[in-house]
């Protein structure tokens, strides 16, 4: 079911390729390396701004600690995406075909050692992983804003019950 889903998606990406006039290599390596990791980073943001906002207005040690644990949380986002390129672009520019090959070589050597398919590292990664960071950080943010889901929305009251 896997290889559906992942073949799936490979296809979805070339498309994008396509419409970009990108290869599938191109796309991938940009999606999946540059990308998404920094979609990760600015997800992270309204946790930080909430928290400088608390801080201004009532500073306390809990607010402080506050402040520290999201410069922490974001500080290794940062952290982990110059590793990643660091590792995929050691030369300092983009060769695709490099960073694209041994990102499959990372993925298949990460599939062997959990005995796994590439197909499943790739989903895990990319779709489950990727979209759990995204809800923990939308959650975060509206705990760190303080702002209820619904609180810009004004009750309806009927007109004949003034």
């Amino acid at each position: 079911m896997e290889q559906i889903i992942f073949a799936i998606l490979c296809q979805l990406l070339a498309m994008l390729g396509a419409a970009f006039n990108l290869s599938y290599v191109e796309i991938s390596v940009i999606l999946c390396l540059i990308i998404v990791p920094i979609v990760c980073i600015l997800s992270a943001v309204p946790i930080m701004i909430g928290t400088f906002r608390n801080f201004t207005q009532k500073n306390t040690r809990y607010s402080i600690m506050r402040i520290i644990l999201s410069i922490i949380y974001i500080g290794v986002y940062v952290y982990l995406f110059k590793q990643c390129c660091t590792h995929y672009f050691p030369t300092g520019t983009i060769d695709y075909n490099y960073a694209f090959e041994l990102c499959k070589n990372d993925l298949i050597h990460i599939a062997e050692i959990c005995n796994t398919s590439y197909a499943m590292v790739n989903l895990i990664i990319y779709v489950i992983a990727f979209g759990a960071i995204l809800v923990l950080n939308g959650i975060l943010g509206f705990i760190a804003n303080k702002k209820k889901l619904f609180s810009h929305w004004e009750p309806i009251t009927p007109h004949w019950y003034d």
